[in-house]
């Protein structure tokens, strides 16, 4: 590990590409000097068979041993290839912990043995109030080869859900899976996500689903979001 050049508080892996050496020292400059991680960001409570480990630069490598030689084409390169993905956790890390229009975290799946298994997306999570609601925030995620087919894709969005209202005061969430991904729009129709229309992201061509988590979707205080 090694400290970066304006010697603050973080410390980032010796073996962090130049480009994303050079995103998180451009966000460490401009942030201020003061300003911490939004608390809503930490680990989950465990369900029946994972635990919801947080992405910080001690694990992050963890993710190219889970999709570094996937063939997958639904698993993002920005998960399988060193130089995307450096770039990816810089900008996560970097400021998506402390955005307040486009929060993100990950967190890794693990069994009970601590054997990691894939990992859970939240992003496009933003703080700000319009009479007193938010802007719907956003969900995927992706498991490892050698664990599909088990059903910890559906524990874990089916756990991220029941735990965004009372984590994050976040009662609407949505999901972009590539329309060609019909298992992937099959589970979360199976989780409860209903269609809204197709469209193309970044990605491809993809599918826009969304889902409440509340018949009623209470007004809040800035104060009660930020927790």
């Amino acid at each position: 590990m090694q400290n970066p050049s304006n010697q603050n508080e973080f410390i980032y892996p010796s073996s962090l590409s130049a480009k994303a050496l050079e995103i998180v020292a451009l966000f460490d400059k401009t942030r201020w000097p003061s300003s911490k991680p939004r608390p809503c960001y930490r680990n989950l409570p465990n369900s029946a068979r994972l635990s919801y480990e947080l992405l910080d630069w001690n694990n992050y490598e963890t993710m190219l041993e889970l999709f570094g030689n996937d063939t997958n084409p639904f698993v993002m390169s920005s998960l399988r290839e060193k130089a995307e993905y450096d770039q990816y956790a810089a900008y996560q890390l970097g400021t998506g912990r402390y955005s307040g229009k486009r929060g993100a975290c990950d967190w890794f799946l693990r069994l009970q043995n601590g054997v990691y298994v894939g990992v859970l997306h939240l992003y496009d999570v933003s703080f700000e109030l319009i009479d007193g609601k938010r802007y719907p925030c956003s969900c995927g995620y992706a498991i490892a080869e050698p664990f599909r087919r088990q059903g910890y894709a559906e524990e874990a969005l089916r756990h991220l859900l029941s735990k965004l209202p009372l984590h994050f005061k976040l009662y609407q969430v949505e999901a972009e899976p590539l329309r060609a991904n019909e298992a992937s729009v099959s589970l979360l129709t199976k989780v409860g996500f209903k269609f809204k229309k197709y469209f193309k992201n970044e990605w491809g061509n993809s599918v826009l689903m969304s889902k409440k988590l509340a018949v009623r979707i209470p007004k809040l205080t800035w104060e009660e979001i930020n927790v």
